[in-house]
Formats: C-alpha cells, structure tokens, sequence
C-alpha cells in the first residue's frame, strides 16, 4: 500500500486508540471494510470492559504519553526514562524544551491555548491523571455505535486522499476510486 494508505491506518489506530499490524491494513481495501475492522476491535473491547479485562485509563495514557515523550524527542530518549516519578522537565531537552512539549502535546491531540504554552511543574504521573480527567472517551463506550464510527472514518478518509467528505462512502476503495498508490 502507498503512503495514503500507511497515514489512513495511523491515523485511524490514534483516533480509535487500536493497533492495526501491517498484515490487517493491506486487507482494508474499502471504507466499508474498514468500518467493520474498526467496529470489530471497539466492540472486543467493549467486551474486554464488561469482563474486568480492559487495562485502566491510567494506563493507556501513561502509553501514549511515554510514546510521545520518546517519538518527539529531538535527541535519542530511553523509554524506561519515562516514569511516573519523574517530572515533565526532566524528560524535555534544555535548550529546545517549550518547543518539545509542544510537539509532546500535539502528538496526544492535546492542542496548547495559543500564547498560554508553558512548560508545566508536573511529574508525569500527574500528566496522566489530568488528561484521563479531561480527555473524553467516545470509544471506550460499552455501546458501539457503528454510525459514529463511520463517519469519524470519512472524515479521516476525506482528509487523507484530500477529497470532499461527501465523496466517500462505505463502497469507496482505497485504490481504484481515491487513487491510493
């Protein structure tokens, strides 16, 4: 598959918090496809809720934010650095720190208020507490609703290979109708 379609299943696994392997994506040839993968995934985990099986919140944000703290580091930084005692200073390069938490909080679709950008006195661990406590979670829902999905699917779809929204719909495919190389 081409980059479009390498950026579609980034960006569906960030928007839904699932993980798509290389294997399951290239099988994803249409939208409709990709509803019933996506739908398929939050409903296990949905199921995983049920049961007592699904890792809590804490977690799951602990993850991401370690993942942006290393993948948005201007210099080379261990993950086993990143830990619930230490402070978000501490993980931030000195001379290009604001700029680095920046980039830390857009890669968790967490948006700065513009000219309010500082670099916080917080410890990781109380990062992740204040984004489970702010941070809505319409796919963590025990109830799928497979509408809602869909739609969040072309509007990503849309954005992706840059066409009008109302141009993709559950038949659209990926290679012969938007071009994906």
């Amino acid at each position: 598959m081409g980059l479009e379609h390498l950026e579609l299943m980034i960006g569906l696994e960030k928007e839904f918090e699932i993980k798509i392997s290389p294997e399951e994506g290239a099988r994803l040839l249409t939208v409709g496809e990709t509803v019933n993968f996506v739908v398929s995934r939050l409903e296990e985990r949905a199921s995983e809720l049920r049961n007592g099986n699904e890792p809590c919140p804490s977690m799951r944000v602990f993850h991401r934010v370690r993942r942006a703290f290393v993948e948005e580091s201007p210099a080379p930084l261990d993950r086993r650095r990143v830990r619930p005692d230490v402070t978000v200073r501490a993980l931030l390069p000195t001379d290009h720190a604001l700029e680095t938490w920046s980039r830390v909080l857009l890669s968790m679709s967490l948006v700065p208020e513009p000219f309010k950008l500082r670099l916080p006195d917080l410890t990781v661990r109380q990062l992740v507490d204040r984004v489970v406590r702010k941070e809505p979670r319409p796919w963590h829902d025990r109830r799928v609703d497979r509408q809602l999905v869909e739609g969040t699917i072309c509007r990503i779809v849309a954005a992706v290979f840059d066409v009008a929204p109302q141009d993709v719909q559950s038949q659209t495919r990926y290679i012969e109708d938007l071009g994906a190389g």
